[in-house]
């Protein structure tokens, strides 16, 4: 189960490296969805919290890496966008410092459906850009496939620890990255076009 978790982990940490080196890249943010990478920023927080009161080392670290990198992935869509830092990092940093506060005192299943929310929300986010950008060139695969990919390793890591708030909120998740999967490469391979803006 440790070594399950540490791959977990590791495999976690690097989830937003692919997004990152296509922005440092192409220079463009177009197609990232600025909400999933707040909620990105708010449930990292949120799941740090919640290893560092049930004392799991991997969960504590490899969700701070996501949140440095989240940071990142936000402060090139704010400056790229010109948008106001407190809007961008205010909201989803105090939803994160709240939830994983709330979590010493629900049980594991209700903290995992509140980090949920948050989670499926910007997965359905990147779903609708996916769906109306006409540019989608800031879009990494390897981000959503990795991230598609950590989200199954915790989800059998939950089932061996009995972390029911990891088992709700992972399989969810992949669910939703799995659909966002599908829309990318639809997009990509011309099955699906984004209706003319008139």
């Amino acid at each position: 189960m440790q070594v399950l978790g540490w791959c977990a982990a590791a495999a976690g940490s690097c989830t937003a490296l692919p997004q990152l080196w296509r922005i440092h890249r192409t220079r463009r943010t177009t197609g990232v969805a600025l909400p999933l990478w707040q909620m990105t920023l708010c449930t990292g927080i949120a799941w740090a919290l919640h290893g560092a009161h049930g004392g799991r080392m991997q969960m504590i670290s490899s969700n701070l890496v996501v949140v440095a990198a989240a940071l990142a992935v936000l402060i090139s869509v704010q400056r790229q966008r010109r948008l106001s830092r407190s809007r961008v990092f205010g909201p989803p940093s105090l939803a994160g410092l709240a939830l994983g506060l709330a979590d010493a005192g629900l049980p594991g299943f209700v903290f995992g459906l509140l980090c949920l929310a948050p989670a499926v929300m910007g997965q359905a986010v990147q779903s609708r850009s996916l769906l109306r950008q006409p540019d989608i060139q800031g879009v990494s695969a390897g981000y959503l496939l990795t991230n598609l990919f950590v989200q199954i390793l915790w989800l059998r890591w939950s089932f061996l620890a009995v972390d029911s708030a990891t088992t709700w909120c992972a399989a969810a998740t992949a669910c939703a990255i799995a659909a966002n999967v599908a829309l990318y490469v639809s997009r990509r391979a011309g099955w699906l076009s984004v209706p003319a803006i008139v």
